[in-house]
C-alpha cells in the first residue's frame, strides 16, 4: 500500500498540471479549431453574422419565395412551419446584435397559429414538446431539464453556444440561441 501512495501522488499532480495548462486556452480547453457550424442557427441566419447580411439574408429568403413575411407589430421576422408541427406553427425571430453589429442572441418565438385561450390543444405545453423534439434533431443534441426561478427550462451548451427554451406562458415557447464568443 506504501508503494502505491508515491506513484498515486505522482498521477494526481501530472493530472493537476494538465487541467492547469487546459484551462489556460479561453474558450476552447482542448485546443481544437472552433467549429462555426455551431453558430447556424435559424434559416441559414447565424451567429455572429452581420447586421446588414441579416436584413440582405431575409431579403433573399423572401425573394426566393420562402415563408417570409414581416413579423408581429413588424419587429420581427415570421415564417410559417406547416410541416414539423402537429398544427400550422407561426414562428418570430429578431436578432439581438452586439457592439459590432454581429448577432449575438437569437431569441426565436413559437405559437400554434390555432391558439387561443379556450383552444387548450394549441396552447405551449402541447406545443413545447414539439420545440424540443425539432431541436433535437436540427442540433444532433439533447437538453437537460432544470428550474430556474419557477420555471422549468430545458437547454443545450454546446461550448460557446447555449440554446435554452422554455414556455413563457400558455401561448409561447421561446428558443434562444446565444453565442459568448460575440458578446
Amino acid at each position: 500500500m506504501k508503494r502505491m501512495t508515491p506513484f498515486f501522488g505522482m498521477i494526481c499532480i501530472v493530472s493537476f498540471l494538465c487541467c492547469l495548462q487546459m484551462g489556460c486556452k479561453k474558450g476552447n480547453p482542448l485546443g481544437q479549431k472552433y467549429n462555426s457550424q455551431i453558430d447556424s442557427v435559424h434559416m441559414g441566419v447565424q451567429l455572429g453574422m452581420q447586421r446588414q447580411a441579416f436584413y440582405d439574408h431575409c431579403w433573399d429568403l423572401n425573394k426566393q419565395g420562402k415563408d417570409i413575411t414581416q413579423g408581429h407589430h413588424n419587429t420581427s421576422v415570421m415564417h410559417s412551419d406547416t410541416v414539423n408541427f402537429t398544427f400550422p406553427t407561426e414562428i418570430n425571430f429578431y436578432p439581438e446584435f452586439n457592439k459590432n453589429n454581429q448577432i449575438y442572441i437569437l431569441p426565436v418565438r413559437y405559437e400554434y397559429r390555432s391558439w387561443a385561450p379556450w383552444n387548450k390543444e394549441a396552447h405551449s405545453d402541447k406545443l413545447m414538446p414539439e420545440v424540443i423534439s425539432l431541436m433535437e434533431k436540427s442540433y444532433n443534441c439533447t437538453f437537460t431539464q432544470k428550474e430556474i426561478n419557477g420555471k422549468l427550462v430545458w437547454y443545450n451548451y454546446d461550448n460557446p453556444r447555449l440554446i435554452t427554451i422554455y414556455p413563457e406562458d400558455e401561448h409561447y415557447v421561446y428558443v434562444k440561441f446565444k453565442n459568448e464568443q460575440y458578446k
